[in-house]
C-alpha cells in the first residue's frame, strides 16, 4: 500500500489530535476495488485509539485483515506530514478540503449513516499520483465514534 498522508479529524469526532493514516492500494489486481470503501484495498488508520476493520476483499471468499508494510512508501502532503488548507486561486468550487460536506462527483456515497469528511482529495492537484480514475477525487470517513475510517473515490 501507498502512504498518501494524514489528515486531523473533525474536532468534534474521537480523542483530541487524533489524526487519519491514509493508505492506498499500490497492486494492479483488485484495483477495480479501491474506489469502494469495503473493497479492502484502501486503509484508514485512526490513531491513537483506532482499530483496523476487517473488510471482505471483493475478489477473496474470506475476509483478511488489510495489510501495511512498516515503511510507508511514497510522498507525504507536507514538511510535519499533515494536510493545511489553501486558499485556492481557482474560481470553480474547491474539490480539495478538510471537513465540512463532501462535493460528490456523482451520487452521495457515505460509507453507513453517520459518518464524517476528514478530508475530500484531488487527483489533479495532490502533489503526489493517485489512483482515483479519471481526475478523479477520493473522499476520507471516520465513523461517528472516531476510531474506523473509510476511503472511497468518484472518477469522472
Amino acid at each position: 500500500m501507498w502512504f498518501i498522508g494524514q489528515f486531523p479529524l473533525p474536532a468534534d469526532v474521537g480523542r483530541s489530535g487524533a489524526l487519519a493514516y491514509v493508505f492506498m492500494t499500490d497492486a494492479a489486481r483488485g484495483a477495480d476495488y479501491s474506489a469502494e470503501p469495503e473493497g479492502g484495498e484502501n486503509a484508514v488508520i485512526v490513531q491513537p485509539g483506532g482499530r483496523l476493520p476487517q473488510v471482505q476483499r471483493a475478489y477473496r471468499d474470506t475476509p483478511t485483515r488489510i495489510r501495511v508494510c512498516s515503511d510507508a512508501d511514497g510522498p507525504t502532503i507536507g514538511p510535519d506530514h499533515v494536510m493545511v488548507e489553501q486558499p485556492s486561486a481557482d474560481a470553480e468550487r474547491a474539490m480539495q478540503f478538510l471537513g465540512g460536506q463532501p462535493e460528490w462527483l456523482h451520487a452521495e456515497e457515505l460509507p453507513a449513516p453517520g459518518w464524517r469528511l476528514v478530508v475530500q482529495l484531488d487527483a489533479m492537484v495532490l502533489p503526489l499520483q493517485v489512483s482515483f480514475g479519471d481526475a478523479g477525487v477520493g473522499y476520507v470517513f471516520v465513523d461517528p465514534t472516531g476510531i474506523e475510517g473509510r476511503l472511497l473515490w468518484q472518477g469522472h
